[in-house]
């Protein structure tokens, strides 16, 4: 597969909302083209509620052309409100970690995300991947916000 690179991007949003509302939001991943404006379409691969196991096949567009991922429910916690995806894709793979927190009337949305990028895909590392990659995840969690919010 050729040489990996790893990159870690973590953002946190405070969402004027109750963490349940957001949570419901979250987990609906017909939701995530939405969400992620990268994202075209979702199709949830596996049956029944979402849940550690639960796939998907994501159809995203990126640095010129269109992707086929998939994407399967690591980490499940309804109790906490957490949830881990692990995305793969040909550029490698990526462990990405969503977490609510209430706080008074309103929610800490964080995400954090850890890719293992292959050649040649490492090599966008070096032509500010990194950043966008940040611009991506952040206003991810502003059309979250923006979607909830109004």
């Amino acid at each position: 597969m050729g040489k990996v690179e790893m990159l870690h991007v973590e953002q946190s949003i405070m969402i004027h909302r109750p963490v349940e509302e957001i949570w419901a939001f979250v987990t609906d991943f017909q939701n995530l083209p939405k969400l992620t404006l990268s994202v075209i379409e979702i199709r949830k691969m596996s049956p029944g509620p979402i849940g550690i196991g639960s796939t998907v096949e994501v159809l995203s567009r990126g640095l010129g052309r269109n992707w086929i991922e998939s994407s399967r429910v690591i980490e499940f916690d309804p109790i906490n409100y957490i949830i881990t995806l692990l995305w793969t894709g040909s550029y490698g793979k990526a462990r990405v970690h969503y977490v609510l927190e209430p706080v008074l009337k309103r929610t800490k949305f964080s995400a954090s995300a850890d890719w293992e990028l292959c050649f040649p895909y490492s090599l966008f590392l070096f032509f500010g991947l990194a950043r966008y990659i940040r611009r991506v995840v952040t206003a991810s969690l502003e059309n979250v916000k923006r979607i909830l919010e109004t």
